[in-house]
């Protein structure tokens, strides 16, 4: 079984021409540089709260996983809203 093809929102940087050779390499997709802006925001979180002395009751494995999966489910969100219209 395959996974169905998440909306990416394409190339986050498009280049206006590929180097000869390497025209199948995009780089970082929309959702990749969300993403990692989400992730750098739960990140700084995390940071905060441990200064503030709360003690995180999850390991850092499952803190990691957990804002992994976060971050993108933002991206995602922000794709989907992209196309919208706000009035």
């Amino acid at each position: 079984m395959t996974k169905p093809k998440v909306d990416d929102g394409g190339d986050a940087f498009p280049m206006a021409a590929r180097a000869e050779g390497y025209s199948d390499v995009r780089g970082m997709s929309m959702r990749q540089g969300y993403a990692g802006m989400a992730l750098t925001g739960a990140i700084n979180l995390v940071v905060d709260m441990i200064k503030e002395g709360m003690t995180p009751k999850m390991s850092a494995s499952e803190i990691s996983d957990s804002m992994a999966k976060t971050a993108f489910r933002m991206a995602d969100a922000m794709i989907a809203q992209q196309d919208r219209v706000v009035e």
